[in-house]
């Protein structure tokens, strides 16, 4: 066993067998590297450890990893110091409160210390595993399953006639799944790059079509006393499966609009908030259909006047009222100087912006992903975000069109980004920062119609999946060019012809798709939010402590208030309480029951019978 335990290459720890658990375990015998831990029958836990860790002495440099053996005290904690004395970690098994089992990692760094990867490996025996798919519903296990942050981490294993249940929290970067071989191993990644990427352009260009190439940056800063914390709950036998669903209200599936401002004029910007330019419509444009989208702006625009016209900033103002957000794209269309970024975003505090999209990073050395990620140099943009209240910026590599779903549910093997914590990618630069990739939609009206069209819709929801879209939603060409084959945008005179000086509106086929999303908002399927909106909301369920009981009543822990906050039961017409009463929504479909409840700040139970 411990010979097979040194072999992995991360913090590892091995359990066998842990399928006697019937009552509380009796933690107790200590035997050098192993702890033993006894259940009521006798039978035994062996709990070996060793610590892998890869520190890196610049952001860009190569490395590899470092083993770091653990030795448990007889009092279930093992302390180590890492060999090049960077990293601090406490272990630790305990029963909760609620008598089940947990093991817990607490971590700070010492010194300052590029970090590529820390992890905890869990090896059990096992026979069979079911989990979660990114769809929240069960399958067995395939040989390799990668669970992110906002995935569900709820394993139910099959050992002889014995079962057991384990639950990871969500604020680690992931946990990758592997089966076979009469076990499962679980490594719980406390922090690493692979979940976390960002690349950046190798050089500036003057020219966005010249050769260029994305450089990735393999390790992330952390500074003295910053903290990784994990924790995986043990149950000692097949509990209800039970995941946290990523959006309020039983809303199946989300859509994010992030459309960039390349397009934008005063006279298409009124007819996308509005319907037309010429005069509001009362059932037309986003505003109508109550739709919210994150629409970026110039502050200052070249041959497309934007914040510099007041009209544009007055349709700005309904937008945003009407729960729209308004942010910069970019300062300005040309590259800008540190002085340029400062009074755009001085500009977009009018609208509370804490999303930040590049423009043409090729060109624009500020962008996020050119220069701009740095926080010393004339184009360093991260510490004017940071101290401007930014949250969000966005991830220059969009997935292409395709499937609208970015969780990839039947790519389960492989991670899908969507919303992640960047790190601290410079000497000086913020930590908070978070990154949200999207998925290009600028496409012919017939193909970008034919994107969103009810079937792809329909497999978005039954997918419970999340699509952010990269669009320009403005475009207004003469027909049969480039950029005309692409217009959301006609005259209001058809008589004209697309392009021309007069009054435009949306449309017909895109008045239709709007009006087929609010439907579907209405009715409770699909959630449309803004990019900080959606960011915001899974960064609270994640944070969502879910501790489970031996009698299968599991304690939820909030830290801000969770309106409509969402759970799926794998069973069906499964009579469920949050707190002793019924949630306010329930639903009953497909072998599931889905519900929803406000959580209060502070702890919850749920009851399911």
């Amino acid at each position: 066993m411990l010979e097979s335990v040194r072999s992995l290459c991360t913090l590892l720890v091995a359990l066998v067998p842990l399928t006697a658990w019937g009552a509380e375990p009796e933690l107790g015998a200590y035997a050098g590297r192993a702890f033993i831990v006894r259940d009521p029958s006798g039978e035994r836990i062996e709990l070996a450890a060793q610590l892998v860790f890869d520190h890196r002495a610049s952001p860009g440099a190569s490395g590899a990893p470092r083993l770091q053996p653990v030795r448990w005290k007889s009092d279930a904690t093992a302390t180590l110091t890492t060999a090049d004395g960077a990293f601090d970690a406490l272990l630790k098994l305990e029963r909760t409160d609620v008598g089940t089992v947990a093991l817990t990692l607490d971590g700070s760094w010492r010194r300052p210390t590029w970090v590529h990867v820390i992890a905890l490996d869990v090896v059990l025996p096992a026979d069979g595993v079911t989990l979660f798919g990114r769809d929240l519903v069960p399958i067995a296990a395939p040989a390799l399953a990668v669970l992110d942050r906002f995935d569900a981490k709820w394993i139910s294993v099959r050992y002889g006639d014995k079962s057991y249940t384990l639950v990871v929290d969500d604020d680690i970067d992931a946990v990758v799944v592997k089966t076979g071989g009469g076990r499962v191993s679980l490594r719980i990644e406390l922090e690493t790059t692979e979940a976390r990427p960002f690349v950046h352009d190798a050089a500036c260009r003057g020219q966005w079509r010249a050769p260029n190439a994305h450089v990735a940056v393999p390790a992330r800063l952390r500074t003295v006393d910053e903290h990784v914390h994990a924790r995986m709950q043990w149950i000692p036998d097949a509990a209800p499966m039970l995941a946290k669903a990523k959006f309020p209200d039983g809303r199946r599936a989300a859509l994010v609009v992030t459309d960039h401002a390349d397009q934008t004029t005063a006279r298409t910007f009124a007819a996308l908030v509005h319907g037309q330019s010429d005069k509001p419509s009362p059932t037309m444009g986003l505003v109508a259909h109550h739709l919210r989208i994150t629409k970026s702006l110039f502050a200052h625009g070249t041959d497309r006047p934007q914040l510099e016209n007041p009209d544009v900033v007055k349709l700005s103002d309904q937008l945003y009222v009407a729960g729209s957000e308004i942010v910069p794209h970019s300062a300005t269309p040309k590259r800008d100087e540190r002085p340029v970024t400062m009074a755009a975003l001085d500009t977009f505090a009018r609208w509370h912006a804490r999303t930040w999209i590049d423009h043409q990073p090729e060109t624009n050395c500020e962008a996020f992903g050119d220069q701009g990620f740095r926080s010393s140099g004339k184009f360093a943009i991260a510490d004017l975000l940071a101290a401007h209240g930014y949250d969000y910026v966005w991830a220059e590599v969009d997935l292409e069109p395709g499937p609208l779903n970015l969780l990839r549910p039947d790519h389960l093997a492989q991670r899908a980004p969507t919303v992640w914590p960047i790190g601290r990618l410079d000497v000086g630069g913020p930590a908070n920062l978070w990154m949200f990739r999207s998925q290009w939609a600028f496409l012919e009206a017939k193909h970008f119609y034919n994107m969103y069209a009810p079937a792809a819709l329909d497999r978005l929801e039954r997918e419970r999946g999340l699509h952010i879209a990269h669009t320009y939603l403005e475009t207004y060409h003469p027909p049969h060019t480039k950029f005309g084959l692409k217009n959301l945008i006609v005259p209001v005179d058809p008589r004209e012809k697309p392009g021309g000086p007069g009054p435009v509106k949306l449309a017909p086929e895109f008045e239709r798709l709007l009006a087929a999303l609010q439907a579907r908002q209405e009715r409770g399927t699909l959630w449309i939010p803004t990019l900080a909106a959606l960011g915001d909301r899974l960064r609270a369920v994640a944070d969502m402590k879910m501790t489970i009981g031996a009698d299968h009543r599991v304690l939820v822990q909030t830290q801000v208030p969770i309106a409509g906050a969402t759970f799926v039961v794998a069973r069906p017409d499964a009579p469920v309480r949050v707190n002793g009463e019924l949630p306010h929504g329930v639903r009953s479909e497909h072998g599931e029951t889905t519900f929803w409840a406000d959580l209060p700040v502070g702890d919850s139970v749920i009851t399911v019978e």
